[in-house]
Protein backbone atom coordinates (compact mmCIF):
# COMPACT_ATOMS: atom_id res chain seq x y z
CA UNK A 1 0.00 0.00 0.00
CA UNK A 2 1.29 3.20 -0.73
CA UNK A 3 2.18 5.94 1.90
CA UNK A 4 0.48 8.87 1.85
CA UNK A 5 3.48 11.77 1.49
CA UNK A 6 7.59 12.14 1.23
CA UNK A 7 9.57 15.91 1.83
CA UNK A 8 11.99 15.62 -0.80
CA UNK A 9 14.86 18.03 -0.50
CA UNK A 10 17.17 18.74 -3.65
CA UNK A 11 20.92 19.50 -2.52
CA UNK A 12 24.12 19.76 -4.62
CA UNK A 13 26.83 21.11 -2.18
CA UNK A 14 28.46 19.27 0.68
CA UNK A 15 27.53 21.94 2.95
CA UNK A 16 24.83 24.58 3.18
CA UNK A 17 24.84 28.18 4.51
CA UNK A 18 22.93 29.26 7.53
CA UNK A 19 19.33 30.62 5.73
CA UNK A 20 19.75 26.87 4.12
CA UNK A 21 19.98 25.09 7.41
CA UNK A 22 16.96 27.54 9.10
CA UNK A 23 15.37 26.18 6.25
CA UNK A 24 16.16 22.56 6.90
CA UNK A 25 15.57 23.00 11.18
CA UNK A 26 12.09 24.28 10.42
CA UNK A 27 11.47 20.84 7.96
CA UNK A 28 12.77 18.88 10.37
CA UNK A 29 11.16 20.23 13.34
CA UNK A 30 7.47 20.97 11.93
CA UNK A 31 7.53 17.81 9.28
CA UNK A 32 9.76 15.13 11.55
CA UNK A 33 6.93 12.60 11.27
CA UNK A 34 6.93 12.15 7.33
CA UNK A 35 9.52 10.24 5.05
CA UNK A 36 12.19 12.47 4.80
CA UNK A 37 14.33 12.23 1.60
CA UNK A 38 17.49 14.04 0.02
CA UNK A 39 18.22 14.06 -3.76
CA UNK A 40 21.04 15.29 -5.41
CA UNK A 41 24.08 14.70 -7.48
CA UNK A 42 25.87 11.40 -7.67
CA UNK A 43 29.15 12.25 -6.83
CA UNK A 44 28.04 14.53 -3.91
CA UNK A 45 29.60 13.94 -0.25
CA UNK A 46 26.38 13.29 1.87
CA UNK A 47 27.84 13.49 5.62
CA UNK A 48 27.00 17.09 6.58
CA UNK A 49 23.41 15.49 5.89
CA UNK A 50 23.32 12.40 7.33
CA UNK A 51 24.63 14.19 10.57
CA UNK A 52 21.85 16.35 10.63
CA UNK A 53 19.25 13.52 10.47
CA UNK A 54 21.06 11.69 12.92
CA UNK A 55 21.41 14.61 15.41
CA UNK A 56 17.10 14.72 14.38
CA UNK A 57 16.55 11.21 14.91
CA UNK A 58 15.70 10.77 11.68
CA UNK A 59 16.56 7.97 9.29
CA UNK A 60 19.32 9.87 6.26
CA UNK A 61 17.58 8.46 2.83
CA UNK A 62 19.43 10.02 -0.41
CA UNK A 63 18.66 9.30 -4.03
CA UNK A 64 21.08 10.62 -5.99
CA UNK A 65 21.03 11.21 -9.85
CA UNK A 66 23.22 12.19 -12.99
CA UNK A 67 25.90 15.28 -11.84
CA UNK A 68 24.59 16.93 -15.16
CA UNK A 69 21.15 17.43 -13.38
CA UNK A 70 22.41 19.34 -11.04
CA UNK A 71 24.61 21.88 -12.87
CA UNK A 72 22.26 24.44 -13.15
CA UNK A 73 18.83 25.79 -12.66
CA UNK A 74 17.78 24.67 -16.29
CA UNK A 75 19.28 21.12 -16.16
CA UNK A 76 17.34 21.05 -12.53
CA UNK A 77 14.19 21.89 -13.55
CA UNK A 78 14.61 19.57 -16.93
CA UNK A 79 15.21 16.50 -14.42
CA UNK A 80 11.32 17.46 -12.84
CA UNK A 81 9.93 16.95 -16.21
CA UNK A 82 11.39 13.50 -16.60
CA UNK A 83 8.64 10.47 -15.85
CA UNK A 84 11.88 8.59 -14.52
CA UNK A 85 11.98 11.59 -11.48
CA UNK A 86 8.43 10.40 -10.29
CA UNK A 87 8.74 6.84 -10.59
CA UNK A 88 11.92 7.10 -8.07
CA UNK A 89 8.41 7.93 -6.01
CA UNK A 90 6.24 5.37 -6.64
CA UNK A 91 5.37 4.18 -3.08
CA UNK A 92 3.82 7.70 -2.46
CA UNK A 93 1.14 9.26 -3.18
CA UNK A 94 2.39 12.41 -3.54
CA UNK A 95 5.75 13.99 -2.80
CA UNK A 96 6.25 17.45 -1.22
CA UNK A 97 9.41 19.25 -3.12
CA UNK A 98 10.92 21.62 -0.69
CA UNK A 99 13.82 23.40 -1.70
CA UNK A 100 16.19 24.82 1.23
CA UNK A 101 15.37 28.80 0.42
CA UNK A 102 11.70 27.95 1.90
CA UNK A 103 10.04 27.57 5.72
CA UNK A 104 7.21 25.51 6.93
CA UNK A 105 5.03 27.16 9.20
CA UNK A 106 2.73 24.64 10.85
CA UNK A 107 2.02 20.91 10.18
CA UNK A 108 -1.05 21.06 7.34
CA UNK A 109 0.44 18.75 4.88
CA UNK A 110 -2.19 15.80 5.32
CA UNK A 111 -4.56 18.35 4.82
CA UNK A 112 -3.39 19.47 1.95
CA UNK A 113 -3.12 16.09 0.78
CA UNK A 114 -6.97 15.40 1.22
CA UNK A 115 -7.70 17.84 -1.16
CA UNK A 116 -6.65 15.67 -4.33
CA UNK A 117 -5.09 18.50 -6.36
CA UNK A 118 -2.32 17.18 -8.54
CA UNK A 119 0.03 20.41 -8.31
CA UNK A 120 -0.07 23.26 -5.74
CA UNK A 121 2.04 25.86 -5.29
CA UNK A 122 2.59 29.31 -4.38
CA UNK A 123 0.47 31.84 -6.02
CA UNK A 124 2.12 34.25 -9.12
CA UNK A 125 1.21 37.94 -9.05
CA UNK A 126 1.26 39.55 -12.54
CA UNK A 127 4.88 40.61 -13.61
CA UNK A 128 6.04 37.37 -11.84
CA UNK A 129 9.19 38.74 -9.63
CA UNK A 130 9.00 41.89 -10.77
CA UNK A 131 5.32 42.56 -9.07
CA UNK A 132 4.32 45.39 -6.45
CA UNK A 133 1.15 45.12 -3.73
CA UNK A 134 -0.74 46.17 -6.33
CA UNK A 135 -0.39 43.38 -9.11
CA UNK A 136 -3.55 40.92 -10.14
CA UNK A 137 -3.09 37.52 -8.53
CA UNK A 138 -3.30 34.75 -11.07
CA UNK A 139 -5.51 32.71 -11.62
CA UNK A 140 -3.58 29.67 -10.80
CA UNK A 141 -1.06 28.74 -8.20
CA UNK A 142 2.44 27.20 -9.69
CA UNK A 143 5.66 28.27 -8.26
CA UNK A 144 7.30 25.05 -7.58
CA UNK A 145 10.41 25.88 -5.10
CA UNK A 146 7.48 24.41 -2.16
CA UNK A 147 5.04 22.47 -4.27
CA UNK A 148 2.86 19.51 -3.31
CA UNK A 149 2.70 16.80 -6.56
CA UNK A 150 0.59 14.03 -7.16
CA UNK A 151 3.03 11.50 -8.33
CA UNK A 152 0.88 9.08 -10.11
CA UNK A 153 -0.29 12.03 -12.31
CA UNK A 154 2.95 13.23 -12.82
CA UNK A 155 3.86 9.47 -13.95
CA UNK A 156 1.28 9.62 -16.43
CA UNK A 157 1.49 12.92 -18.13
CA UNK A 158 4.84 12.47 -18.59
CA UNK A 159 4.79 9.69 -20.33
CA UNK A 160 2.08 10.29 -22.34
CA UNK A 161 3.94 13.93 -23.92
CA UNK A 162 5.96 11.93 -26.16
CA UNK A 163 3.22 10.73 -28.40
CA UNK A 164 0.71 14.04 -27.50
CA UNK A 165 1.04 15.95 -30.53
CA UNK A 166 -0.24 19.47 -30.95
CA UNK A 167 -1.55 20.86 -33.57
CA UNK A 168 -1.06 24.57 -34.99
CA UNK A 169 -3.89 26.01 -35.65
CA UNK A 170 -3.96 29.76 -35.92
CA UNK A 171 -0.68 30.71 -38.28
CA UNK A 172 -0.35 34.94 -39.11
CA UNK A 173 -0.71 36.61 -42.83
CA UNK A 174 2.86 36.20 -42.90
CA UNK A 175 2.84 32.57 -44.08
CA UNK A 176 2.06 31.79 -47.52
CA UNK A 177 -1.20 30.38 -48.52
CA UNK A 178 0.27 26.95 -49.01
CA UNK A 179 2.46 27.34 -45.95
CA UNK A 180 -0.58 28.05 -43.88
CA UNK A 181 -2.51 25.19 -45.84
CA UNK A 182 0.53 22.47 -44.96
CA UNK A 183 0.83 23.59 -41.38
CA UNK A 184 -2.81 23.81 -40.88
CA UNK A 185 -3.19 19.86 -41.95
CA UNK A 186 -0.42 18.50 -41.44
CA UNK A 187 2.41 19.98 -39.24
CA UNK A 188 2.58 18.36 -36.02
CA UNK A 189 4.73 18.68 -33.07
CA UNK A 190 4.73 16.43 -29.43
CA UNK A 191 4.16 18.16 -26.72
CA UNK A 192 7.82 17.33 -25.30
CA UNK A 193 8.81 18.66 -28.28
CA UNK A 194 7.52 21.54 -27.51
CA UNK A 195 7.89 21.95 -24.36
CA UNK A 196 12.28 21.11 -24.38
CA UNK A 197 12.61 23.87 -27.36
CA UNK A 198 10.57 26.72 -24.79
CA UNK A 199 12.96 27.39 -22.60
CA UNK A 200 10.63 27.35 -19.85
CA UNK A 201 10.78 26.45 -15.72
CA UNK A 202 9.65 23.00 -15.27
CA UNK A 203 6.93 25.15 -12.76
CA UNK A 204 5.52 27.20 -15.16
CA UNK A 205 5.31 24.02 -17.73
CA UNK A 206 3.32 22.56 -14.91
CA UNK A 207 0.71 25.37 -14.13
CA UNK A 208 0.88 26.70 -17.73
CA UNK A 209 1.47 24.26 -20.12
CA UNK A 210 0.35 20.63 -18.91
CA UNK A 211 -2.87 21.97 -17.41
CA UNK A 212 -3.79 23.55 -20.71
CA UNK A 213 -3.25 20.30 -23.03
CA UNK A 214 -4.62 17.52 -19.74
CA UNK A 215 -8.13 18.81 -18.44
CA UNK A 216 -7.99 16.39 -15.82
CA UNK A 217 -4.92 17.85 -14.59
CA UNK A 218 -5.78 19.99 -11.52
CA UNK A 219 -3.96 22.43 -10.42
CA UNK A 220 -4.93 24.78 -7.31
CA UNK A 221 -6.39 28.42 -8.22
CA UNK A 222 -4.56 30.84 -6.64
CA UNK A 223 -6.92 31.99 -4.27
CA UNK A 224 -6.81 28.49 -2.88
CA UNK A 225 -2.86 28.08 -3.29
CA UNK A 226 -2.33 31.36 -0.69
CA UNK A 227 -3.17 29.28 2.08
CA UNK A 228 -0.88 26.56 1.14
CA UNK A 229 2.23 29.10 0.47
CA UNK A 230 3.51 32.12 -0.71
CA UNK A 231 6.51 33.82 -2.43
CA UNK A 232 6.03 37.50 -3.45
CA UNK A 233 3.59 39.78 -1.95
CA UNK A 234 3.44 37.97 1.36
CA UNK A 235 2.15 40.59 3.23
CA UNK A 236 -0.74 40.89 0.64
CA UNK A 237 -1.19 37.06 1.11
CA UNK A 238 -0.92 37.21 5.09
CA UNK A 239 -3.83 39.88 4.69
CA UNK A 240 -5.84 38.10 2.20
CA UNK A 241 -5.75 34.88 4.64
CA UNK A 242 -7.69 36.78 7.52
CA UNK A 243 -3.66 37.26 9.00
CA UNK A 244 -3.42 33.59 9.45
CA UNK A 245 0.31 32.50 7.96
CA UNK A 246 -0.13 29.85 5.08
CA UNK A 247 1.33 26.18 5.52
CA UNK A 248 4.62 27.95 4.13
CA UNK A 249 6.78 30.24 1.98
CA UNK A 250 9.18 30.09 -0.98
CA UNK A 251 12.17 32.26 -0.91
CA UNK A 252 11.83 34.09 1.99
CA UNK A 253 14.95 35.80 1.89
CA UNK A 254 14.83 36.95 -1.56
CA UNK A 255 11.43 38.75 -1.44
CA UNK A 256 10.02 40.05 1.97
CA UNK A 257 12.43 39.19 4.46
CA UNK A 258 11.67 41.63 7.35
CA UNK A 259 7.86 40.34 7.11
CA UNK A 260 9.20 36.83 7.76
CA UNK A 261 11.40 38.33 10.41
CA UNK A 262 8.36 39.42 11.98
CA UNK A 263 7.18 35.72 13.09
CA UNK A 264 11.09 34.24 12.72
CA UNK A 265 12.90 36.75 14.68
CA UNK A 266 16.47 35.01 13.64
CA UNK A 267 15.87 35.38 9.95
CA UNK A 268 16.75 39.01 10.46
CA UNK A 269 20.24 37.92 12.52
CA UNK A 270 21.18 35.48 9.37
CA UNK A 271 20.40 38.18 7.20
CA UNK A 272 23.27 40.55 8.74
CA UNK A 273 25.63 37.69 8.95
CA UNK A 274 24.97 36.68 5.33
CA UNK A 275 25.29 40.38 4.00
CA UNK A 276 28.31 40.30 6.05
CA UNK A 277 30.08 37.66 4.87
CA UNK A 278 29.41 38.90 0.95
CA UNK A 279 31.51 41.97 1.64
CA UNK A 280 34.53 39.79 3.10
CA UNK A 281 33.99 37.56 0.35
CA UNK A 282 34.32 39.95 -2.05
CA UNK A 283 37.26 42.12 -0.09
CA UNK A 284 39.32 38.78 -0.70
CA UNK A 285 41.25 39.04 -4.21
CA UNK A 286 40.65 36.12 -6.06
CA UNK A 287 43.03 34.86 -8.91
CA UNK A 288 40.21 34.97 -11.78
CA UNK A 289 40.24 37.87 -13.96
CA UNK A 290 38.56 41.12 -13.92
CA UNK A 291 35.38 41.26 -15.82
CA UNK A 292 34.52 44.66 -16.31
CA UNK A 293 30.43 45.31 -16.63
CA UNK A 294 29.97 48.57 -18.77
CA UNK A 295 26.55 50.83 -17.84
CA UNK A 296 25.89 54.13 -19.75
CA UNK A 297 23.51 56.57 -17.42
CA UNK A 298 21.94 59.95 -18.42
CA UNK A 299 19.16 61.57 -16.59
CA UNK A 300 17.60 58.49 -14.81
CA UNK A 301 15.49 60.26 -12.30
CA UNK A 302 13.89 62.38 -15.55
CA UNK A 303 13.18 59.21 -17.03
CA UNK A 304 11.52 57.79 -13.97
CA UNK A 305 14.45 55.21 -13.77
CA UNK A 306 15.54 55.04 -11.04
CA UNK A 307 14.14 51.53 -9.29
CA UNK A 308 15.04 49.60 -13.04
CA UNK A 309 18.75 51.16 -12.21
CA UNK A 310 19.16 49.96 -8.41
CA UNK A 311 17.48 46.51 -9.65
CA UNK A 312 19.95 46.34 -12.38
CA UNK A 313 22.86 47.33 -9.36
CA UNK A 314 21.22 44.54 -7.53
CA UNK A 315 21.32 41.83 -10.30
CA UNK A 316 25.05 42.77 -10.85
CA UNK A 317 26.36 43.17 -6.94
CA UNK A 318 24.64 39.46 -6.27
CA UNK A 319 26.43 37.77 -9.32
CA UNK A 320 28.69 34.69 -7.80
CA UNK A 321 31.58 35.50 -10.17
CA UNK A 322 34.26 37.54 -7.51
CA UNK A 323 36.60 39.49 -9.84
CA UNK A 324 33.60 42.30 -11.23
CA UNK A 325 34.25 45.97 -11.98
CA UNK A 326 31.23 47.92 -12.58
CA UNK A 327 32.03 50.90 -14.46
CA UNK A 328 29.56 53.63 -14.82
CA UNK A 329 29.63 55.97 -17.72
CA UNK A 330 27.50 58.85 -17.13
CA UNK A 331 26.84 61.37 -19.94
CA UNK A 332 26.64 64.10 -17.44
CA UNK A 333 23.34 63.65 -15.67
CA UNK A 334 21.52 67.03 -14.56
CA UNK A 335 18.96 66.05 -12.54
CA UNK A 336 20.35 64.42 -9.53
CA UNK A 337 21.52 60.98 -11.54
CA UNK A 338 25.44 61.07 -10.16
CA UNK A 339 24.01 61.70 -6.34
CA UNK A 340 21.42 59.20 -6.89
CA UNK A 341 24.72 56.56 -7.42
CA UNK A 342 27.24 57.82 -5.02
CA UNK A 343 23.93 57.11 -2.48
CA UNK A 344 23.56 54.00 -3.46
CA UNK A 345 27.15 52.81 -3.38
CA UNK A 346 27.06 54.24 -0.10
CA UNK A 347 24.16 52.71 1.54
CA UNK A 348 25.21 48.94 0.05
CA UNK A 349 29.00 49.72 0.97
CA UNK A 350 29.39 49.03 -2.49
CA UNK A 351 33.97 49.07 -3.62
CA UNK A 352 33.64 47.67 -6.98
CA UNK A 353 31.80 50.86 -8.76
CA UNK A 354 33.73 53.71 -10.64
CA UNK A 355 32.23 56.44 -12.19
CA UNK A 356 32.99 58.41 -15.11
CA UNK A 357 30.69 61.26 -15.83
CA UNK A 358 31.30 63.77 -18.93
CA UNK A 359 28.93 64.82 -21.67
CA UNK A 360 28.41 61.97 -24.65
CA UNK A 361 27.08 61.59 -28.09
CA UNK A 362 24.49 58.43 -27.58
CA UNK A 363 25.14 55.54 -25.84
CA UNK A 364 28.08 53.98 -28.12
CA UNK A 365 30.17 56.69 -27.30
CA UNK A 366 30.01 56.22 -24.19
CA UNK A 367 30.37 52.32 -24.34
CA UNK A 368 33.59 53.14 -26.33
CA UNK A 369 34.95 55.52 -23.31
CA UNK A 370 34.29 52.63 -21.08
CA UNK A 371 36.23 49.91 -22.88
CA UNK A 372 39.09 52.53 -23.11
CA UNK A 373 39.33 52.92 -19.37
CA UNK A 374 38.13 48.96 -18.37
CA UNK A 375 40.55 47.19 -16.11
CA UNK A 376 38.95 44.13 -17.19
CA UNK A 377 40.29 41.78 -19.45
CA UNK A 378 36.49 40.96 -20.70
CA UNK A 379 33.97 43.08 -20.93
CA UNK A 380 29.92 42.94 -20.76
CA UNK A 381 27.45 46.02 -21.50
CA UNK A 382 24.54 46.18 -19.08
CA UNK A 383 21.77 48.35 -19.55
CA UNK A 384 20.16 50.62 -16.52
CA UNK A 385 17.02 49.32 -17.21
CA UNK A 386 18.19 45.69 -17.49
CA UNK A 387 19.19 42.65 -15.23
CA UNK A 388 20.39 39.53 -14.74
CA UNK A 389 17.97 36.89 -14.06
CA UNK A 390 20.32 34.53 -12.01
CA UNK A 391 23.24 35.48 -9.73
CA UNK A 392 25.24 32.91 -11.97
CA UNK A 393 25.00 34.91 -15.14
CA UNK A 394 29.09 36.19 -15.68
CA UNK A 395 30.38 32.76 -14.27
CA UNK A 396 28.23 30.79 -16.56
CA UNK A 397 29.93 32.92 -18.99
CA UNK A 398 32.84 33.04 -18.35
CA UNK A 399 33.02 29.16 -17.92
CA UNK A 400 31.70 28.52 -21.75
CA UNK A 401 34.05 30.99 -22.52
CA UNK A 402 37.33 29.15 -21.52
CA UNK A 403 35.73 26.01 -21.66
CA UNK A 404 35.69 26.48 -25.70
CA UNK A 405 38.52 28.74 -25.79
CA UNK A 406 36.07 31.12 -27.81
CA UNK A 407 36.67 35.14 -28.84
CA UNK A 408 32.75 36.10 -27.48
CA UNK A 409 29.75 34.16 -25.86
CA UNK A 410 25.84 34.83 -25.39
CA UNK A 411 22.85 33.69 -23.96
CA UNK A 412 19.15 33.57 -24.64
CA UNK A 413 17.31 36.36 -22.80
CA UNK A 414 13.76 37.55 -21.86
CA UNK A 415 11.61 40.79 -22.57
CA UNK A 416 8.48 42.22 -22.11
CA UNK A 417 7.85 43.58 -26.13
CA UNK A 418 4.93 42.93 -25.64
CA UNK A 419 2.28 43.95 -22.35
CA UNK A 420 1.45 41.34 -20.14
CA UNK A 421 3.61 39.23 -21.88
CA UNK A 422 7.42 37.26 -21.40
CA UNK A 423 9.41 36.69 -24.70
CA UNK A 424 11.65 34.28 -24.07
CA UNK A 425 14.32 35.01 -27.14
CA UNK A 426 16.49 32.24 -28.38
CA UNK A 427 19.86 33.59 -29.81
CA UNK A 428 21.32 32.05 -32.39
CA UNK A 429 23.93 33.82 -34.94
CA UNK A 430 22.13 31.68 -37.60
CA UNK A 431 20.17 34.54 -38.19
CA UNK A 432 22.33 37.44 -38.75
CA UNK A 433 22.31 38.09 -42.40
CA UNK A 434 18.39 38.72 -41.67
CA UNK A 435 18.15 40.23 -38.32
CA UNK A 436 19.66 40.32 -35.04
CA UNK A 437 18.31 38.12 -32.25
CA UNK A 438 21.41 38.47 -29.92
CA UNK A 439 20.92 40.60 -27.30
CA UNK A 440 24.33 42.26 -26.18
CA UNK A 441 23.27 42.23 -22.62
CA UNK A 442 23.90 38.69 -22.37
CA UNK A 443 27.31 39.05 -24.69
CA UNK A 444 30.59 38.44 -23.17
CA UNK A 445 33.64 39.76 -25.50
CA UNK A 446 37.21 39.40 -25.15
CA UNK A 447 37.90 42.96 -24.92
CA UNK A 448 41.31 42.60 -26.92
CA UNK A 449 38.46 42.49 -29.94
CA UNK A 450 37.93 45.96 -29.58
CA UNK A 451 41.73 46.54 -30.36
CA UNK A 452 41.02 44.06 -33.31
CA UNK A 453 38.28 45.29 -34.64
CA UNK A 454 38.00 48.85 -33.64
CA UNK A 455 35.51 50.60 -31.53
CA UNK A 456 31.36 50.45 -31.93
CA UNK A 457 30.39 52.48 -34.88
CA UNK A 458 28.72 55.66 -33.59
CA UNK A 459 27.46 56.03 -36.72
CA UNK A 460 24.73 53.61 -35.77
CA UNK A 461 22.79 55.16 -32.32
CA UNK A 462 20.86 51.88 -31.46
CA UNK A 463 22.33 48.89 -33.12
CA UNK A 464 25.90 49.22 -33.41
CA UNK A 465 26.37 45.90 -31.82
CA UNK A 466 24.74 43.98 -34.36
CA UNK A 467 27.68 46.13 -36.91
CA UNK A 468 30.04 44.71 -34.50
CA UNK A 469 28.89 41.26 -34.05
CA UNK A 470 28.76 40.94 -37.86
CA UNK A 471 32.19 41.46 -38.11
CA UNK A 472 33.67 39.35 -35.54
CA UNK A 473 31.70 36.26 -37.19
CA UNK A 474 32.56 37.05 -40.94
CA UNK A 475 36.18 36.93 -39.56
CA UNK A 476 35.79 34.21 -38.04
CA UNK A 477 36.23 34.42 -34.27
CA UNK A 478 35.03 31.71 -32.38
CA UNK A 479 32.09 31.73 -30.26
CA UNK A 480 30.12 30.19 -28.07
CA UNK A 481 26.54 29.96 -26.78
CA UNK A 482 25.16 29.51 -23.09
CA UNK A 483 22.08 27.94 -23.97
CA UNK A 484 20.01 29.03 -20.82
CA UNK A 485 18.09 32.54 -20.25
CA UNK A 486 20.38 34.77 -17.95
CA UNK A 487 19.27 39.11 -18.89
CA UNK A 488 16.17 40.67 -18.57
CA UNK A 489 15.58 43.48 -21.21
CA UNK A 490 13.29 45.99 -20.46
CA UNK A 491 11.80 47.91 -23.91
CA UNK A 492 11.23 50.50 -21.12
CA UNK A 493 13.22 53.12 -23.12
CA UNK A 494 12.44 52.07 -26.23
CA UNK A 495 10.14 54.59 -28.12
CA UNK A 496 8.30 53.35 -31.64
CA UNK A 497 10.85 56.40 -32.41
CA UNK A 498 13.57 54.46 -32.00
CA UNK A 499 12.08 50.92 -32.84
CA UNK A 500 11.79 52.44 -35.76
CA UNK A 501 16.13 53.79 -35.73
CA UNK A 502 16.34 49.94 -34.74
CA UNK A 503 15.02 49.08 -38.37
CA UNK A 504 16.63 51.61 -40.79
CA UNK A 505 20.01 51.32 -39.12
CA UNK A 506 19.53 47.20 -39.53
CA UNK A 507 18.09 47.36 -42.83
CA UNK A 508 21.96 49.63 -43.45
CA UNK A 509 24.04 47.17 -41.76
CA UNK A 510 22.79 44.16 -43.92
CA UNK A 511 23.67 46.21 -46.91
CA UNK A 512 26.90 47.33 -45.95
CA UNK A 513 28.02 43.86 -44.53
CA UNK A 514 26.16 41.16 -46.96
CA UNK A 515 23.92 42.84 -49.92
CA UNK A 516 26.28 46.28 -51.19
CA UNK A 517 26.59 44.47 -54.62
CA UNK A 518 23.02 43.83 -55.17
CA UNK A 519 21.78 47.21 -54.43
CA UNK A 520 18.61 46.38 -52.94
CA UNK A 521 15.97 48.69 -52.42
CA UNK A 522 15.04 48.98 -48.82
CA UNK A 523 12.04 47.26 -49.23
CA UNK A 524 13.86 44.73 -50.60
CA UNK A 525 15.84 44.10 -47.30
CA UNK A 526 12.94 44.41 -45.22
CA UNK A 527 11.32 41.81 -46.38
CA UNK A 528 15.04 40.33 -45.65
CA UNK A 529 14.81 42.06 -42.36
CA UNK A 530 11.81 39.76 -42.00
CA UNK A 531 12.95 36.46 -43.40
CA UNK A 532 9.44 35.55 -45.42
CA UNK A 533 8.21 36.05 -48.52
CA UNK A 534 11.64 36.61 -49.89
CA UNK A 535 11.05 36.22 -53.56
CA UNK A 536 13.12 33.27 -55.52
CA UNK A 537 15.22 35.93 -57.66
CA UNK A 538 16.34 37.78 -54.42
CA UNK A 539 17.09 34.37 -52.36
CA UNK A 540 19.35 33.12 -55.17
CA UNK A 541 20.94 36.33 -54.64
CA UNK A 542 20.77 35.79 -51.37
CA UNK A 543 22.50 32.08 -51.33
CA UNK A 544 24.61 32.80 -53.48
CA UNK A 545 26.30 35.92 -51.07
CA UNK A 546 26.25 33.24 -47.86
CA UNK A 547 27.98 30.69 -49.74
CA UNK A 548 31.72 32.05 -48.78
CA UNK A 549 30.15 31.90 -45.51
CA UNK A 550 29.61 27.78 -45.70
CA UNK A 551 27.33 26.76 -43.38
CA UNK A 552 27.51 29.48 -40.60
CA UNK A 553 23.74 31.54 -41.54
CA UNK A 554 20.30 30.26 -42.51
CA UNK A 555 19.39 30.08 -45.83
CA UNK A 556 16.56 32.45 -47.09
CA UNK A 557 13.23 31.35 -46.76
CA UNK A 558 11.82 31.85 -50.29
CA UNK A 559 8.01 31.89 -50.86
CA UNK A 560 6.40 29.81 -53.61
CA UNK A 561 9.30 27.55 -54.23
CA UNK A 562 8.12 25.14 -57.05
CA UNK A 563 9.43 21.86 -55.14
CA UNK A 564 6.81 23.33 -52.22
CA UNK A 565 3.85 23.78 -54.23
CA UNK A 566 4.11 20.32 -56.11
CA UNK A 567 4.73 18.78 -52.65
CA UNK A 568 1.86 20.45 -51.00
CA UNK A 569 -0.49 19.20 -53.65
CA UNK A 570 0.44 15.85 -53.36
CA UNK A 571 0.13 16.17 -49.48
CA UNK A 572 -3.09 17.66 -49.87
CA UNK A 573 -4.33 14.98 -52.34
CA UNK A 574 -4.51 12.70 -49.11
CA UNK A 575 -7.39 14.80 -47.11
CA UNK A 576 -9.70 16.01 -50.70
CA UNK A 577 -9.69 11.90 -51.29
CA UNK A 578 -11.22 11.22 -48.66
CA UNK A 579 -13.61 13.98 -48.24
CA UNK A 580 -14.60 13.61 -52.07
CA UNK A 581 -15.59 10.44 -51.28
CA UNK A 582 -17.88 11.41 -48.31
CA UNK A 583 -19.60 13.84 -50.73
CA UNK A 584 -21.05 11.38 -53.02
CA UNK A 585 -22.82 9.34 -50.05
Amino acid sequence: MKQLVSIVIPVYKPHIDISEELSLKQCFTILNKYDIIFIGPEDLKTEYYSDFCKENNKKFKFISFKKECFQDLHSYSNLLLQSSFYKTFSDYKYILLYQLDALVFSDQLEYWCEQDYDYIGAPWFDGMDRCCIYSKMQTYGGNGGLSLRKVESAIQILDDLQTKKVRLKRLSNKYTVWQRIKWFCFYHKSLKQMIDDSNLYEDIVWVKVIRRFFKNYRVALGKIAQKFSAECNARVIYHNNADKLPFGCHAYLKYEPDFWSEFLPEIKIIQKQLEEADKQKKAVKSDLPIITIITATYNLITDDREEHFRHMVESVQHQSYPNIEHLIIDGASKDGTLELIESLINSRDINNIRILSEPDTGIYNAFNKGIKVAKGEYILFMNSDDYFTTELAITSLYNKLIDTNSDFVFANHVNDYEKDKLNHCNSTIKMLPYRNTICQQTMLYKKSLFAEFGYFDEQYSVCADYDFTIKMVNSNCRHAKVPHTLVFFRYTGFSSYSINTAVNESLKILDSNFYAQYNFSNEKLYQIYLYNNINIKTGIKIISQLKKYRAKYLRPRIDLQIYQIFYDILRLHFIIKPLSKLFKH
